[in-house]
């Protein structure tokens, strides 16, 4: 009988074990694929379950900030950055050093975090920001260049273009929009430490990348 019982529990374990297994990997396909939004639910759970993996806090922090910038209640959208905010920190704790979440972790929850539509290159951005978060990055490319052309001034036109080109992996086009960021304002770190971190994925090139960071540190010490 005693036998019986522990063969049940040693396969009520491996059924667990098994089942979180394919959570990661549904939540992992998605992310992978710009589904932020969808992966949320998955990486609340795998967070919670693992609550010192920081690679879990780091994309719960990242999906939390999708499902913000898609939320147009005020009170919803600041307690999603609110907790968007304490995962990023979790995860640096944890001792996550991407350079996206530094900036995660001095968000500030009561901004909307969004470009307000008062020129056509600010109407622009909000349609790149619901297709990025949607996971079409083709689209999102689109609004942010369209963007960048109608208000060339604009900072976030060409970062955001960076960015979604970053995550095609087209790292030349994303140096290219970043420099273009930069050129805007020199003294806004946000395109040099976009810049480094698709440098240290995707380029192979640490020393490169590295030089970046430092130019962020100056840009904003």
């Amino acid at each position: 009988m005693r036998i019986c019982f522990c063969l049940a529990y040693v396969g009520l374990a491996a059924g667990l074990v098994s089942a979180q297994i394919d959570e990661a990997a549904k939540a992992n396909a998605l992310y992978s694929r710009g589904k932020r939004v969808d992966a949320l639910p998955l990486y609340e759970d795998l967070a919670k379950t693992h609550p010192k993996d920081m690679q879990y806090a780091e994309r719960l922090a990242d999906c939390l900030g999708a499902k913000a910038a898609q939320v147009t209640d005020p009170v919803r959208a600041k307690a999603l950055r609110t907790r968007e905010l304490d995962a990023a920190k979790r995860a640096i704790a944890l001792g996550d050093k991407a350079p996206f979440l530094q900036l995660m972790a001095t968000i500030d929850p009561n901004s909307s975090g969004a470009i307000a539509p008062k020129s056509p290159g600010g109407s622009l951005i909000q349609e790149g920001e619901k297709a990025f978060t949607a996971g079409d990055f083709p689209t999102a490319l689109a609004k942010y260049s369209a963007a960048a052309e109608a208000d060339p001034k604009l900072y976030e036109a060409p970062l955001y273009a960076g960015d979604t080109a970053y995550a095609l992996k087209d790292l030349n086009a994303a140096a290219k929009w970043f420099a273009r960021a930069i050129a805007i304002d020199p003294n806004r770190a946000t395109a040099y430490l976009y810049w480094g971190d698709a440098i240290m994925r995707y380029g192979n090139d640490p020393a490169a990348a590295k030089e970046k960071f430092i130019d962020a540190v100056v840009a904003e010490p």
